[in-house]
């Protein structure tokens, strides 16, 4: 494996960290969906609020089994793990932008 490869990695493992960062302020502010008392979003308030908190987790997993995942020489298994929370914070704001345009 030469430099550019665990450059790339380097940049990725930056990048998830700063998606944990990112992703644990969220994640503190998931008790204020659940201050209005409608039950009939009450579903999908969980899912969400259990979508915000298990992101920064993934994150931190995928931020550092790459590296060992490296070491047994898996590379494309590696690099499906580092991308994945790119992925997921690309879904997470393409849902966002999405809904923040649909009609009330």
């Amino acid at each position: 494996m030469g430099w550019p490869t665990k450059l790339a990695f380097a940049a990725l493992t930056l990048f998830n960290l700063a998606l944990v960062l990112c992703g644990a302020w969220l994640a503190l502010w998931t008790p204020v969906l659940f201050e209005r008392e409608r039950p009939q979003d009450q579903v999908m308030v969980v899912a969400m609020a259990i979508g915000i908190v298990a992101f920064p987790v993934v994150a931190l997993i995928c931020a550092i089994l790459p590296w060992l995942l490296l070491r047994v020489r898996w590379r494309g298994v590696a690099v499906a793990t580092a991308i994945l929370p790119v992925a997921i914070a690309v879904l997470f704001v393409a849902v966002g932008v999405v809904a923040g345009h649909l009609p009330t």
